[in-house]
């Protein structure tokens, strides 16, 4: 503020404003030892804004933790915002979101940005690689990447057949090596990495044979590759892997704090990132937020979050509604175990990037409406921001939090029997299906003989009896 030069204080006497607000790391610390005492991010900043304008602060810390302030159904208001607007309070030391509703009661100091959060639904995952079933060896490639390469090798097949059978001069033994079902299991062969008996010495199937070559050879790399990748790699899994699974679990309980805004938007079906002309106009209301608001209404499986509960949040069975970025703050490195839920369950990485996460909201410094000192502490608000203290001190009091990285989860390491017993199951299903095919060809063979003997029977049967070969 000494860059700024001298302010202008039109203040003949100092006034006394009075601060509500709670214990909300880092924003704002308040011990219970000393409930008078404040100290946080936010605390620093007004003090500046009070000093430079010319008032003096008075801390209220008798309030509900984590209670922001809605709008109950009677159109008062609970929380800070209720104490602003009930005239107790003249400055509400929290950081909240902007709404149209609290825009018509309460004053947004400068309409400038002190933060940025985004609430997701956080849920604690475990680290691990595993084929622990055979559906797992087809992870590396999308279902789409299967579906191409099955209908690859059946039309490499059918046209290394037909170039054989039309190549002229035609060459008998070619067209009896690559008959349909030969043609495919050589197709087949070069996918796997295996050699061929016989190649085509025609120049139009050799051309075919190549290409099925290459392409195989492609797949095959990009399918090692990642299969070593799955195996290997450490994987963030969840119990529950999207918030519409969570839903239906009744077992599950919610952490979140109390009062928060964008909980009102889960009643019409819409994340609470959203800007509520953005809610009122959603098409693609979503069922699942709906429920939750329900469950909240009536209390279901809730869980208080304030900072001496921020442990929960890796509990077994619990999804929270907050900020990583803050969470990060409160836990340490233990926060790298949450993860975001999306809102569907996704079956693809390309779904997974279009689910994404919650955007980003910024957040105010708010107070009493109509107050004399406004446009003193909006001009001061704004001075501050525009030559970046705002922007350091929020740096200040969350380094640790925006610095924070997470151990990389491509630490490679020594798998297990159980991790790749999948691979395993796949020579028991190969020989269940051996003997399945083996009863089959027997029975069809003794369908054959019966059928044989049937219809020869008035020529031997009568001169030979049961002792006839067939029988045996």
């Amino acid at each position: 503020m000494e860059r700024l030069g001298p302010w202008p204080n039109t203040t003949a006497d100092a006034e006394t404003l009075v601060v509500a607000t709670f214990d909300y790391p880092p924003f704002t610390f308040v011990s219970p030892d000393q409930p008078g005492v404040v100290t946080g991010y936010l605390k620093e900043l007004l003090e500046i804004l009070a000093e430079e304008v010319g008032v003096s602060l008075v801390y209220d810390t008798n309030n509900t933790v984590g209670d922001f302030g809605v709008q109950r159904p009677d159109g008062t208001y609970s929380g800070l915002v209720g104490r602003l607007v009930n005239k107790t309070a003249h400055i509400a030391l929290a950081p909240l979101t902007y709404r149209r509703t609290r825009r018509d009661v309460i004053d947004y100091i400068g309409h400038v940005p002190v933060a940025t959060q985004r609430f997701d639904f956080l849920v604690p995952g475990q680290k691990r690689a595993s084929l622990t079933n055979v559906h797992s060896l087809l992870k590396p490639f999308d279902i789409g990447v299967w579906i191409c390469l099955v209908v690859g090798m059946l039309l490499a097949a059918v046209l290394l057949r037909l170039t054989v059978s039309l190549a002229r001069p035609r060459h008998p033994e070619e067209a009896g090596t690559f008959g349909v079902i030969s043609s495919f299991l050589h197709v087949y062969a070069c996918v796997v990495q295996q050699g061929w008996s016989s190649t085509p010495t025609r120049w139009s199937p050799w051309l075919v044979m190549m290409a099925a070559r290459l392409m195989s050879y492609i797949v095959y790399v990009e399918y090692t590759a990642t299969l070593v990748a799955v195996m290997t790699v450490l994987q963030t899994r969840t119990e529950v892997g999207s918030v519409q699974e969570f839903v239906e679990r009744s077992d599950w309980s919610l952490l979140m704090q109390r009062g928060v805004a964008y909980s009102s938007d889960w009643k019409r079906g819409v994340h609470g990132h959203r800007t509520l002309l953005r809610a009122l106009c959603a098409t693609d209301p979503d069922p699942s937020l709906r429920k939750i608001a329900q469950r909240i209404k009536a209390n279901e499986g809730m869980k208080l979050l304030t900072a001496n509960t921020s442990y929960q949040m890796l509990d077994a069975k619990t999804v929270t509604s907050f900020d990583l970025k803050q969470a990060f703050f409160l836990l340490g490195s233990k926060a790298c175990d949450l993860v975001t839920l999306p809102m569907r369950p996704v079956t693809s990485n390309a779904e997974m990037i279009q689910a994404g996460h919650g955007r980003y909201t910024p957040v105010f410094l708010t107070m009493q409406k109509g107050l004399k000192i406004r446009p003193k502490m909006d001009r001061v608000m704004r001075r501050m921001y525009e030559t970046g203290m705002v922007h350091r001190f929020y740096r200040q009091w969350y380094w640790d939090a925006t610095t924070m990285k997470c151990d990389s989860a491509g630490t490679l390491r020594a798998l297990s029997i159980f991790d790749i017993s999948g691979m395993f199951l796949v020579m028991p299903a190969g020989v269940a299906l051996s003997v399945v095919l083996l009863v089959l060809e027997h029975l069809i063979m003794w369908c054959s003989n019966r059928a044989d003997i049937r219809y020869s029977s008035d020529a031997w049967f009568y001169r030979h009896g049961t002792d006839h070969r067939l029988w045996t």
